[in-house]
């Protein structure tokens, strides 16, 4: 199969996203033949993979990507048999099996270990610092609430308990107040994460105009 057709092959099995086609379409146009060659040996030695790139504005359901599997007779789910501790066994249910890229959310233990009884804020960003760090939510733990959809306790660690000063006290106030809080009713009081402020303070020093 010559460059053009493998090009055209490989263009419409990637074309039930038009984000993917077009970076592919661009790709193989910028490539000389000899860098072809050398992509494409690497894709049959498993070096290199061509990879769906979908952005969250696109619409590819599962049934669209098992159309595309059976189209290319690759089969996604397999008969699998376990063996443990001596004993064999092999589920009537197939299951899917693909390679997929992984990353473990790392977490150091930066004065993780107990939570402080400290109060104590850093004046340029309004967080806690010193010992009270331990309170402070990281990015590892963001993602992970992200990847579970659960929205507020995101928004409310990053804004009334990230640095939004006017947010955190009008908490402060209603959980002493009234024993519970809504981040709906005290948004009035916000007067924006220090740390923004303080970004801003810095830009403007160095007579770097912003939209902070």
């Amino acid at each position: 199969m010559n460059r053009k057709d493998t090009t055209k092959f490989i263009l419409d099995n990637m074309s039930i996203s038009k984000y993917t086609y077009d970076i592919l379409t661009t790709f193989f146009k910028n490539m000389s033949d000899g860098e072809f060659h050398e992509f494409m040996t690497k894709l049959k030695n498993g070096k290199h993979n061509l990879s769906f790139v979908i952005p969250h504005e696109e619409t590819v359901t599962e049934e669209m990507i098992f159309d595309l599997a059976d189209k290319l007779d690759v089969k996604l789910f397999q008969k699998l048999t376990f063996h443990e501790e001596g004993m064999t066994h092999t589920p009537v249910i197939p299951y899917m099996v693909i390679i997929v890229p992984a990353k473990r959310a790392a977490q150091t233990q930066d004065k993780k270990s107990s939570v402080s009884h400290g109060n104590k804020i850093d004046s340029l960003t309004g967080q806690v610092t010193g010992d009270s760090r331990s309170a402070k939510i990281t990015m590892p733990e963001i993602l992970i609430h992200a990847g579970f959809g659960i929205e507020k306790p995101i928004e409310e660690l990053m804004n009334s308990r990230g640095g939004d000063l006017g947010l955190g006290n009008a908490m402060d106030v209603s959980l002493f107040n009234n024993g519970s809080v809504s981040l709906k009713n005290i948004q009035p009081h916000s007067t924006k994460v220090v740390s923004t402020k303080s970004l801003k303070a810095y830009l403007l020093a160095s007579h770097i105009k912003s939209t902070l």
